[in-house]
């Protein structure tokens, strides 16, 4: 959808429409290939799968390692008492609560893990298959983010921040401010995760009676992430209002980066928990524990 409006608005990078085999690989491939400064594709030597390969494994276990001392808590709530429904889960009273926020923290940095061991084993099958190398998608947010604009335009999920790059922000800032057109990206996620929860949780025709009722099934409440995603558009609309300002300039380059990552990830986490909500009460993440090696209890 957004590389169809990429295209419409008429900024599909060049190298995309050089030939026909370019066409289709930048349409269809999973991942973004690496290219050089004439627009070719970027050998990758075999050393460099192998190292694909240790990355890989080496975030398996780390992943399963992480899995094992969260996934055996209800919901994955780590810190404090169960949460047992949903108009508990976002209360504002849990606002007021420590345990919110350092749930909040244990959700992101999993999705940080799914996400980056994941998108390196589709990396390492990418470059052995094609010996080409691709761009990074992941490049550790959680930990190495130095403001809101770096977390989100330079470390996470880099492939659909530059898919919603093309298909958002360039079209809206060709005739309006950065600021609309940050807006709009962030709206535009916020409105397509919306869009991916109606689609993961909808039951399959096996689940339903005959009165269409799924008992088993998961329904997500709609508008909870869509105001996750507002939230980070106000941080970076006011990232662009003062962050050039003589104050925040010196105060960012006496801050230890340390305490400036603290900084942002503390900024986005307060509202975290509208959008990890979905994923932490359900299933999914269990799903995803498939080849991951993970230690867990056996029920009697």
């Amino acid at each position: 959808m957004f590389r169809a409006t990429e295209a419409a608005h008429g900024f599909a990078p060049k190298h995309s429409t050089k030939t026909e085999r370019d066409y289709i690989v930048y349409y269809a491939s999973l991942l973004i290939f690496s290219r050089d400064k004439e627009g070719n594709y970027i050998k990758c030597p075999w050393g460099k799968v192998a190292q694909h390969a240790y990355n890989f494994l080496g975030f398996l276990v780390v992943l399963g390692m992480y899995n094992s001392i969260i996934m055996p808590h209800k919901d994955l709530v780590v810190f404090g008492e169960p949460v047992n429904s949903r108009s508990e889960w976002h209360s504002l009273q849990r606002f007021m609560t420590w345990e919110l926020y350092a749930n909040n923290m244990i959700h992101a940095v999993l999705f940080q893990l799914y996400l980056t061991t994941y998108v390196k084993g589709v990396t390492l099958i990418w470059t052995a298959l094609s010996r080409c190398q691709v761009d990074e998608v992941m490049k550790n947010p959680m930990f190495e983010s130095r403001s809101p604009s770096d977390f989100w335009s330079r470390r996470w999920n880099l492939l659909i921040h530059r898919v919603l790059k093309g298909g958002v922000y360039k079209p809206v800032r060709k005739h309006g401010s950065i600021a609309l057109a940050c807006i709009s990206v962030f709206l535009a996620s916020g409105l397509f995760h919306e869009f991916l929860l109606a689609v993961m949780f909808q039951p399959l025709p096996d689940q339903v009676d005959s009165q269409g009722n799924c008992a088993g099934c998961f329904s997500p409440a709609y508008g909870y992430t869509l105001a996750f995603f507002i939230w980070q558009a106000v941080l970076i609309v006011g990232e662009i209002a003062f962050g050039r300002s003589k104050f925040f300039q010196t105060l960012g380059k006496s801050l230890p980066s340390t305490v400036r990552t603290i900084l942002v990830i503390s900024l986005g986490l307060p509202l975290a928990h509208m959008f990890s909500e979905p994923y932490a009460r359900s299933k999914f993440f269990q799903s995803g524990l498939q080849g991951v090696p993970t230690v867990l209890a056996l029920n009697n």
